[in-house]
């Protein structure tokens, strides 16, 4: 969550005599900056990401689920800007018609659906934040020695277990 984010929140979960008015809100800086996101679309190395993601096995997915939330602010922040654009109803997760509007309407409606269904891990109808990121991030990202050495290790330490 970006620093205007939570500003704005600080300033909207205080007592009512200091807290800001709906027009105060409005015209805070992180709203203003959400209302001039550009129109986005999925690139097309963005497109073959998802195609990828969609045909990788469970114990892939699950790892970049995991490189996912262990991404920077900086690493993310493209995908950030892309989902909140897609995001339309502003609740943090993308419906189908989100998503498709996304991929142009180019794409046929079974591959938008197989798509959704590969990175809806929690099977909830929906992609949330993190599923969108897991499933969009570029390799340069997560194909770093020290990230893989990381999930490894914490994998490793998980099947253990079991």
């Amino acid at each position: 969550m970006s620093d205007e984010a939570k500003d704005l929140i600080n300033k909207l979960i205080i007592d009512q005599e200091s807290r800001l008015s709906a027009e105060e809100a409005l015209n805070h800086p992180w709203i203003k900056n959400m209302a001039s996101l550009p129109n986005k679309k999925f690139s097309e190395q963005q497109y073959k990401n998802l195609k990828k993601f969609r045909d990788s096995e469970r114990l892939k997915k699950a790892v970049l689920h995991y490189m996912a939330s262990q991404m920077s602010a900086k690493e993310s922040h493209s995908l950030d800007e892309l989902f909140m654009c897609l995001d339309v109803n502003g609740d943090g997760r993308l419906s189908v018609e989100e998503f498709k509007k996304g991929l142009s309407g180019v794409k046929s409606e079974e591959e938008v659906k197989s798509i959704i269904e590969a990175i809806d891990v929690d099977q909830n109808g929906y992609v949330d934040y993190n599923e969108f990121v897991a499933a969009t991030m570029d390799a340069s990202v997560f194909l770093n020695e020290k990230k893989i050495l990381h999930a490894f290790n914490l994998f490793d330490v998980v099947i253990l277990l079991i």
